[in-house]
């Protein structure tokens, strides 16, 4: 049986964690258990009407997003997962969105039904407290709680998890595992010392505000323009998140950012004024220059496997990585070529 640490009990970690333990591996999770990006994670499945350029970025988003299918069979509890479809409602490119998702559903199953709605059809998908004229409907999409799954997945599998901060250096004195996963987020220099990665910190923020009106079902997300998301709840409304590159591991509220988020969806939501704000979220997520992720075995050995830089993707990307670095391990390669950490590797120490 061979003997896996992780560093790191984020989305990546914990569903690697699960697939390794799932296959008789004994695993360990190292995590410090502060700001993980997930807290800031308004949860949207729904990457199919990026325009980003990076194509591997977009095959992969693409897979997590249908890897959830598997995800929901495997665990004993779904209820992290909520496929309510997701409204894309942008005042300037909707034409061009809407060409994009039409041509991917052709060859994309998981996205489901897809169709453009103007009032009086709209209706049906939104509260009628929510202003909005023209949206296109991905039923595909769907809303995820990553701290439920987190904790989901930590059960099923009764994962060990040390509540404190380790280096890859210390594991490997200690001589114990055969793999070490470095899934340490922004951290990523920190739990290892032997390559400076290209990853940096991004601050993400979102509010939370009780729902001063009546929800009688579950209704799409609202992507709207610009940063920010709307999730309904039948208790509240979840708007954000931010993006904050100059932040760094700052994890403090800010009122200012509040104000603006809540401004920015005002636009759909008239009444959001009157809604009580009942609580925040404040993560720290990772990115690299070119705002795609990087993960794999850092060298030929496969000794040390990393991962970082998921970005604001991090919910839809970060299970299937964590499931493919877990399946290497196993014994069914992968090749992570076109993501290597070798590429983001910017000094050797």
């Amino acid at each position: 049986m061979k003997q896996i640490a992780i560093i790191g009990g984020g989305i990546v970690g914990m569903t690697a964690a699960y697939y390794l333990k799932k296959n008789g591996m004994d695993v360990v999770v190292y995590d410090a258990d502060y700001a993980q990006g997930t807290r800031a994670a308004v949860g949207i499945i729904c990457p199919w009407v990026s325009q980003r350029r990076h194509q591997a970025w977009y095959a992969l988003a693409s897979d997590g997003a249908a890897f959830y299918k598997t995800l929901v069979r495997d665990v004993s509890d779904p209820s992290f997962y909520r496929q309510t479809g997701t409204l894309i409602a942008h005042t300037t490119r909707l034409d061009a969105l809407s060409e994009l998702a039409f041509e991917r559903a052709k060859t994309t199953p998981a996205m489901g039904n897809v169709q453009r709605l103007q009032k009086p059809a709209l209706a049906d998908y939104i509260p009628d407290y929510v202003t909005l004229e023209d949206a296109l409907l991905i039923e595909g999409g769907a809303q995820i709680d990553g701290a439920r799954l987190i904790e989901i997945l930590q059960k099923d599998q009764n994962i060990p998890v040390i509540k404190e901060q380790t280096t890859v250096e210390r594991l490997e004195t200690c001589g114990r595992f055969d793999h070490i996963i470095v899934a340490a987020g922004p951290w990523i220099n920190d739990a290892q010392k032997k390559y400076i990665f290209d990853v940096k910190p991004q601050k993400g923020q979102l509010v939370t505000l009780q729902n001063a009106f009546d929800i009688d079902k579950a209704y799409p997300v609202i992507m709207p323009q610009g940063e920010i998301d709307i999730l309904f709840d039948q208790t509240m409304l979840v708007i954000g998140a931010s993006h904050d590159n100059e932040a760094g591991f700052d994890t403090h509220r800010d009122l200012n950012v509040e104000a603006r988020l809540i401004h920015d969806a005002q636009m759909y939501i008239p009444k959001i004024t009157s809604a009580d704000i009942t609580g925040f979220r404040i993560g720290t997520r990772a990115y690299t220059s070119d705002f795609a992720p990087f993960y794999g075995p850092i060298d030929t050995t496969k000794k040390v496997y990393v991962a970082s830089g998921l970005g604001s993707s991090g919910l839809t990307t970060g299970p299937i990585i964590g499931y493919r670095i877990a399946s290497d391990i196993l014994g069914s390669a992968f090749d992570f070529s076109e993501m290597s950490p070798t590429k983001y590797i910017k000094s050797i120490v």
